[in-house]
């Protein structure tokens, strides 16, 4: 009996420690992201004298995101007893900081003004429903510049796919999520097949609901998720496989800018581009698969931590903020790259450490308790998602974006 208490023990402490990888990973992410805003992002849109010591490829902060989603929403589906608390669970965690975030980026971009356009209020109420490009495409709008921030683009792929995770739930089809995440890869390269071919494809709006290109970065988490908390391994190691097949073709698209058959936007200097593109997104997933399965001390440095804890509202205040601090100090005062940079970094940390403290946190435990008192509801780990619970209940706030 002591062994099974203390082998329980142990289980319950390395779940933990995986999941504060995971928050670590976040950070590493997140800071990704925000070096490509304030470099190469920042003199493409504002300033082609804009020459940073360094520049970085933000699109890959954002699919370790959409990795980690992967995994953690699934885990979180081993916790539910009702399909409706995982949408309620989402809301809580998504909706208020993100309306907290939209109203003080339009706020600074009011005050600020330069660089940035100020927002119309029509712009702003659809904004508000995290739904800004799909409200626009499918009622035919002009979406050439949908979103107040343009890093809000990813939030509308979490909400699809959170989409298919409560349809699993209601359906009770979580156990098949592996299978089910292999067809959606391979429907979705066989639609970009058609689409190069100049043959009938999807529609573009459904292709955009229906996140193909992004699923094979949601199926590695799903994959990862089922070997490391299962024991399952060969029809997970299959849809990592025919992710990474599927995501090597479309970062190459990307990289050439392919939009349709035969149509080639952009002009890289060298094929090598798309190699160490390809590259790069191997290194993603391993990277990935080190913070599952917990080989990377450093991502559970007290620092890194803090950063992935705020990580959320991290990622909606920085762009617009950072663009409106390097155009004050670097203009105006002259300051040197390097610091008007550090400076853009230290106010957004600072403001989204402040955001996360006073509304995220309270905001969502207190939605949480009082949608619990509302149903009566003491969530013992249960399972409507037909999957065994795997991880103590403890890491239930760490969510990703």
């Amino acid at each position: 009996m002591a062994d099974t208490v203390r082998g329980a023990e142990v289980s319950q402490r390395s779940a933990a420690e995986r999941l504060t990888s995971l928050d670590g990973l976040r950070a590493v992410a997140a800071i990704v992201v925000m070096l490509y805003h304030y470099t190469q992002r920042y003199r493409e849109r504002f300033d082609a004298d804009w020459h940073p010591a360094f520049s970085y490829d933000g699109q890959f902060g954002v699919l370790l995101f959409f990795m980690i989603s992967g995994y953690v929403i699934t885990l979180t589906t081993t916790r539910l007893r009702r399909p409706r608390d995982f949408l309620f669970f989402r809301f809580s965690r998504l909706y208020p900081t993100f309306w907290a975030c939209l109203a003080i980026t339009a706020i600074l971009m009011l005050l600020a003004k330069a660089p940035l356009t100020i927002p119309p209020p029509s712009q702003l109420l659809l904004n508000a429903t995290m739904l800004a490009k799909t409200i626009r495409r499918f009622m035919h709008w002009p979406d050439s510049q949908p979103y107040v921030d343009g890093a809000y683009w990813s939030l509308e792929i979490e909400l699809f796919f959170y989409a298919a995770i409560f349809l699993l739930l209601i359906t009770r089809q979580m156990n098949r999520i592996v299978g089910i995440a292999i067809a959606m890869v391979t429907i979705g390269a066989v639609d970009h097949w058609l689409l190069m071919a100049g043959r009938p494809a999807a529609p573009s709006p459904v292709r955009w609901v229906l996140f193909f290109d992004y699923w094979p970065y949601f199926g590695i988490g799903i994959a990862l998720f089922a070997m490391k908390n299962h024991r399952q391994y060969r029809w997970p190691s299959v849809l990592i496989g025919l992710s990474l097949l599927r995501a090597s073709e479309h970062v190459a698209a990307n990289v050439l800018g392919i939009v349709e058959p035969g149509k080639v936007t952009q002009d890289p200097t060298t094929p090598l581009n798309v190699w160490v593109e390809l590259v790069k997104v191997l290194g993603c997933t391993a990277l990935f698969s080190a913070a599952v399965f917990d080989r990377l001390p450093p991502l559970r440095w007290k620092i890194i931590v803090a950063i992935g804890a705020v990580s959320y509202p991290l990622y909606l205040l920085h762009q617009n903020l950072g663009y409106i601090v390097i155009a004050k100090l670097h203009g105006p005062l002259s300051l040197p790259t390097h610091v008007t940079i550090g400076a853009a970094i230290a106010v957004a940390f600072a403001l989204a450490t402040a955001v996360s403290i006073g509304i995220e946190r309270p905001t969502m435990h207190l939605l949480r308790r009082l949608y619990l008192r509302w149903t009566h509801h003491v969530a013992p780990p249960a399972v409507v998602s037909g999957l065994a619970p795997s991880v103590p209940r403890t890491a239930e706030d760490r969510q990703p974006l």
